[in-house]
């Protein structure tokens, strides 16, 4: 079994190569989950992250693979687990005759209110990415993170609308349950409403209005929680413009707030480290619970990760 970085993680056996999160369109090829770092048409992927792509990029398609079921691509077994990152991620487990492969993609094995929890599994073969492969990312407790997200927000619409920047998909959604769960129904952008009823079509139930309808300018009135990409926030955003005028607070949730600050590229007024990632322990503790035989780190701080899991005995080396 031959594993590359080429087009993606590229994976040969028998002459024939599998492609893993490729960077473009290519046959044979396996997307996991919905960002559009990773989202590339023509590939097998999860029935969610399917709908995501139709929505995404309209005019393009793919082939539906959901969890469980096994499928032979490249001539080789392709099996999908719950990678916990995003609704509808997925771990790729191949098997060929050479061994197991396991390909995290982006994962979570704390999970969250939208998805599973990325479970290890013995293989072979452990491609992992190490996005916090850095060890001062011991992120701090996601229960913590959001007792005073909640808190500070709550407060905060007490004194007029507040918004919360996030990525469209994935913490959006997060957010949106949180709020729902507070008794709140948060207006969000046009993006995050599509992507919202993705989740929704595959049997969530979050709450939420887009911003610009009836139903949108009903709750305005009242000091709204608005839900909206980043870059929403930044402070020559007409968004971030207008909620300031209004009174508004802003804050902006990114794993990397814990250990960076946003405070002058945004127009914030707080930042919390709330991430779906796995943190610097998350990723040593679960490549040690797979029990490889090598290990391959991608992404991020791949060199600090495979440093620290060659010290516990692991083979292991940046992809």
């Amino acid at each position: 079994m031959d594993v590359a970085s080429g087009n993606g993680v590229q994976v040969a056996s028998g002459g024939r190569t599998l492609f893993l999160d490729p960077k473009r369109a290519t046959a044979s090829s396996v997307v996991t989950h919905g960002h559009t770092d990773h989202l590339v048409p023509d590939a097998h992927m999860t029935p969610p992250t399917l709908d995501f792509l139709r929505v995404r990029k309209p005019a393009r398609n793919g082939s539906p693979l959901p969890y469980g079921k096994t499928m032979e691509i490249a001539g080789m077994s392709v099996l999908l687990h719950d990678a916990g990152h995003i609704f509808g991620s997925a771990m790729v487990e191949v098997t060929t005759p050479e061994g197991t492969l396991l390909y995290t993609g982006d994962f979570n094995p704390r999970g969250s209110f939208t998805t599973g929890k990325a479970e290890p599994r013995e293989v072979r073969v452990l491609v992992t990415e190490s996005t916090y492969g850095d060890p001062r990312f011991d992120l701090p407790p996601r229960e913590l993170v959001l007792e005073s997200l909640e808190a500070w927000a709550l407060n905060r619409l007490l004194k007029g609308p507040v918004a919360l920047g996030a990525y469209p998909l994935g913490r959006a959604q997060e957010l949106i349950f949180l709020a729902n769960r507070a008794g709140v129904t948060p207006i969000v952008s046009p993006e995050i409403g599509a992507l919202t009823a993705v989740y929704n079509a595959h049997g969530h139930d979050l709450g939420y209005a887009v911003l610009g309808t009836e139903r949108a300018r009903d709750l305005a009135p009242s000091g709204a929680l608005h839900i909206v990409p980043r870059e929403w926030l930044k402070r020559d955003h007409d968004f971030a413009r207008g909620l300031e005028a209004r009174g508004g607070s802003a804050a902006y949730l990114s794993g990397w707030c814990h250990r960076y600050s946003y405070f002058g590229a945004f127009a914030i007024q707080a930042q919390f480290a709330l991430s779906d990632h796995a943190s610097f322990p998350d990723l040593v503790a679960f490549a040690e619970a797979c029990r490889p035989q090598r290990v391959y780190t991608m992404h991020g701080a791949a060199s600090h990760l495979a440093r620290e899991l060659r010290k516990r005995g692991l083979q292991a080396e940046p992809l």
